[in-house]
């Protein structure tokens, strides 16, 4: 039973992986702090984050540790995945869980922005446990995440920034299903999912005002377009991307794997060269974050060209 529940919680993590905590109506340190990051300007980040800490005041402690623990997973995905940002990114979480506990005192558990935190803190736990192939514990996060999930459901409508959860959930509830039948059974324990649904509250998001909110929903259509192998769409949603955070490793790396998969091969070279043209001329970033999306150029037109 237990290998069934670690594959479940692998398959649940798929639409918790890129979820930003912070894709919500902003304070203006929070907004500060996420633009930061989509810029991939860490060490003004960093800086700006030890400012926030050095005038922290009473209420302010659950958004300032979430926002350094995504200040940490942008670290990670971007090279830096050593022990100690690790450690650091668990400390970051550990400490916001703390106060979202304080929180539920004061809180109606039934309240919209303090549902989109439950879904985003221990999203952000399951997914770093996930990655750390530490199933038991993601298994147990994506059941405290799936709890205010399933609480925000239908409140779409009211509180924009759950056309982005619940859209993915739709999606890729379904679409595991199908990938992996022998999962079904297990899956039925969950709530049942709408792919067409789940596509259409992504695409709302896309075009919502909220700059971060929109981000978030463009790069999730990207990336089930990318796995749905429509780079056309793909490609879309990742220039309105780019557009927005030309510095960007991340998403200039995906219009990059785009057009290698797209066979565009002059594109996907003048892609690469731009690619790592503004990584060394970032200087908020180091040699490991260079040297990772150097690795990941090489081993995918590598495999590519296998494939060919």
């Amino acid at each position: 039973m237990f290998l069934s529940k670690k594959y479940v919680s692998i398959t649940i993590l798929l639409f918790l992986v890129g979820l930003n905590i912070y894709a919500q109506e902003l304070p203006v340190k929070a907004g500060n702090i996420v633009e930061l990051c989509y810029q991939f300007k860490f060490k003004t980040a960093d800086s700006l984050m030890a400012v926030y800490f050095s005038e922290i005041k009473q209420g302010e402690e659950l958004e300032l540790y979430m926002l350094k623990a995504n200040i940490y997973w942008w670290k990670i995905i971007s090279g830096i995945n050593d022990k100690t940002t690790k450690a650091n990114y668990y400390k970051a979480l550990a400490k916001a869980e703390a106060y979202f506990d304080k929180e539920k005192e004061t809180e109606t558990e039934t309240g919209a922005a303090y549902l989109y935190k439950g879904i985003t803190l221990y999203g952000y736990m399951a997914r770093m446990d996930g990655l750390n192939k530490n199933y038991l514990q993601a298994f147990l996060r994506v059941n405290s995440c799936l709890k205010y999930l399933e609480k925000s459901f239908g409140s779409e409508t009211k509180y924009p920034f759950f056309y982005l959860s619940s859209g993915l959930y739709n999606y890729h509830i379904v679409v595991t299903a199908k990938k992996y039948p022998m999962l079904a059974p297990y899956l039925y324990l969950y709530p049942k999912g709408d792919k067409k649904k789940g596509v259409e509250y992504l695409q709302t998001a896309a075009k919502n005002s909220n700059k971060y909110l929109s981000t978030e929903g463009n790069y999730f259509l990207m990336k089930i377009y990318l796995e749905e192998k429509n780079y056309d769409k793909a490609l879309q949603h990742i220039n309105v991307l780019i557009e927005r955070f030309p510095q960007n490793a991340i998403f200039i790396y995906y219009k990059f794997y785009i057009y290698l998969h797209s066979n565009n091969q002059k594109e996907s070279v003048g892609m690469e060269a731009r690619l790592i043209n503004e990584l060394k001329k970032n200087t908020q970033i180091n040699a490991n974050q260079i040297a990772h999306f150097e690795s990941l150029i090489k081993e995918d037109n590598i495999n590519y060209n296998k494939q060919k």
